[in-house]
């Protein structure tokens, strides 16, 4: 069963917003580690040239990992369709007259719009629009290095902070 509403923020966002709304975080949320995925061989020719394009920059962004693949590969299938139905539309028009006469639209409309709404769907999961991009948080050098930003440390920790070094304050006397 789907579920309803608002997807739920990642509980890095959470923590560096300060956990607004004050309820559990999850600690055990997965990371997916980064890495090269290639592209499949049984993709039609049009989606693996949209995998080719895209998949080099969504995981230079620290968006695509190999965790990644299917849904990503969903998005490059519908946009291949998209395309194949764009592609008949502009062939035979947006209309035909059928066996009796009647004006009737091009069955390859329908089917344009359903893989337009699919790829819509993909494309909001993987930031590929500039509302969706202004969205999301990504550190890329985490994501490129695998290692951890120390700051980003310091903002997700729930350990107390360890100040090394001097202070502008002047100590309390005991």
């Amino acid at each position: 069963m789907a579920k309803t509403g608002r997807k739920p923020k990642p509980t890095a966002l959470k923590r560096l917003e300060g956990n607004p709304g004050k309820r559990p975080l999850n600690d055990l949320e997965p990371v997916p580690p980064a890495g090269v995925i290639r592209c499949p061989h049984h993709l039609l020719p049009e989606a693996r040239k949209e995998w080719k394009r895209l998949a080099p920059i969504l995981t230079q962004m620290g968006l695509l990992t190999p965790a990644d693949a299917v849904p990503f590969e969903g998005y490059c299938t519908a946009y291949a369709r998209w395309l194949e139905a764009q592609e008949e539309i502009t062939r035979h028009g947006s209309i035909y007259k059928d066996s009796e006469g009647r004006i009737r639209p091009n069955p390859y409309i329908a089917i344009a719009n359903q893989q337009m709404r699919e790829i819509k769907s993909f494309a909001a999961e993987f930031g590929l629009t500039p509302s969706n991009r202004s969205a999301m948080i990504a550190n890329v050098v985490t994501a490129m290095k695998q290692t951890r930003d120390p700051m980003e440390a310091i903002l997700v920790s729930d350990d107390d902070v360890q100040v090394v070094g001097g202070s502008n304050f002047a100590e309390e006397e005991q």
